[in-house]
């Protein structure tokens, strides 16, 4: 149990290193700028383009989401490893 709780600390702490690097939140921001951009100066009769790039945006939000919810997870697991240290002592 504990060498699962320990895994799940090590990927949340890499995932939180991956969400601080500046090279992937400019790539992020840059795309989230990109679709609102180009839903932005998008003709008023292109609802298919505006849709499809809704859907590049839910997308982009969904990959971010994932390190984030591994972020708490890891978090959770510190807590949990810590609780069972405690215990012991």
């Amino acid at each position: 149990m504990s060498a699962d709780l320990e895994a799940k600390k090590r990927r949340g702490e890499h995932a939180a290193r991956i969400l601080k690097d500046s090279l992937v939140n400019e790539a992020l921001t840059g795309m989230r700028e990109t679709i609102y951009h180009n839903i932005r100066t998008s003709h008023f009769k292109d609802a298919e383009e505006r849709e499809e790039l809704y859907r590049m945006l839910k997308a982009t939000d969904a990959f971010e989401r994932q390190f984030k919810d591994a972020i708490n997870g890891g978090k959770k697991a510190e807590s949990k490893l810590k609780e069972l240290l405690n215990k012991l002592r």
